[in-house]
């Protein structure tokens, strides 16, 4: 994969103290794709503390708005062949930033006002990786919730500050030398669905942080089609995966139990279900999707855990990843 970065914009721009404190990592196919996500960074308090790593395809950034992106310590441009692996997009990213902290976004993630702030302070303590409170940013209906619920619940409002031992790896921050210690693992690590980064910070003693009062809104699929597509996508990865390391007696063990997975992932959350819905009830139909796309991802693992993961999976996943917005009717971030 080739990989080339180009000047660095906005060189003159100066942060105080010198330097950018926090890389912001953002891979897009092109501007267009996350200027909402530049206009909301834009508006932290210490912006001018804030470097922006953009990671697109060669030719990615014709469109790029430069009077959009002044005000911020630097802005990076990192170009590869293809970013239809994010993982590796993003570690290129990560690679590439010069801050010593870095949180790693996504084209349908707003930061809200004063969480960048929130993370540099709070990475003054004993913290490797600081996670922010995650809300809904999707329409009040039972597909945005479930969705949602599926995948942040435990992330969003009412969970107090404190420690936790599995950090979330996108729509988080951390420590740049951390990420960079894992050296040829650090695309792996990158994984969502990995437990790299967990197993790394506490072989490292190292510690990760849930703070609450950073606030970013996550746009959730918004129609059910692209949201059961992504989750059955998910579940061929994760199947995948586990098929490439597994003897073939323990897949045929998990595709046999694969029918209960629906069940155990909404039980799971369910306790923090009953939060959210004491606190604001939820939409009709939110539950009932939960269980849907559970069992969509369900699907995915069983096919996968006999016969792999096809080949265009990681693309087309990546392909709603990165377009979310389009593929969703969001309220404005």
């Amino acid at each position: 994969m080739s990989q080339s970065i180009l000047p660095t914009l906005n060189p003159n721009c100066a942060a105080d103290p010198p330097g950018p404190r926090l890389s912001v990592i953002l891979a897009t196919d092109c501007y267009h794709t996350v200027r909402g996500v530049i206009s909301c960074l834009r508006r932290q308090d210490v912006s001018g503390q804030l470097e922006v790593v953009l990671v697109t395809p060669v030719g990615g950034l014709q469109d790029l708005d430069s009077k959009a992106m002044r005000g911020f310590a630097a802005v990076r441009r990192v170009e590869l062949a293809s970013i239809s692996n994010l993982t590796a997009a993003r570690a290129a990213g990560v690679r590439a930033a010069t801050a010593p902290l870095v949180f790693i976004g996504e084209t349908h993630s707003f930061v809200q006002p004063g969480c960048a702030e929130t993370l540099i302070r709070t990475h003054a303590g004993p913290w490797a990786a600081v996670v922010p409170q995650v809300a809904n940013a999707g329409r009040r209906d039972g597909v945005s919730w479930g969705s949602y619920l599926l995948d942040y619940a435990r992330w969003g409002p009412g969970r107090p500050r404190g420690e936790t031992l599995h950090p979330l790896v996108y729509n988080a921050s951390y420590k740049r030398d951390f990420l960079l210690g894992m050296g040829d693992r650090l695309e792996f690590a990158l994984n969502p669905h990995s437990e790299i980064v967990a197993h790394s910070l506490a072989a490292s003693g190292m510690k990760a942080c849930y703070e609450p009062t950073a606030r970013i809104r996550h746009l959730s699929p918004g129609r059910p089609t692209p949201c059961l597509k992504e989750k059955f996508m998910i579940g061929l990865m994760i199947g995948g995966d586990r098929a490439a390391r597994w003897s073939l007696f323990r897949r045929l063990l998990y595709f046999l139990g694969s029918p209960l997975i629906p069940a155990v992932l909404v039980l799971r959350e369910f306790p923090v279900v009953l939060r959210f819905h004491r606190r604001n009830p939820l939409p009709w139909g939110t539950v009932p999707f939960m269980l849907l796309a559970s069992t969509a991802k369900a699907a995915g693992e069983m096919f996968a855990y006999l016969a792999g993961t096809p080949a265009w999976v990681e693309a087309a996943e990546s392909e709603i990843e990165v377009h979310r917005l389009r593929l969703s009717l969001p309220t404005r971030p």
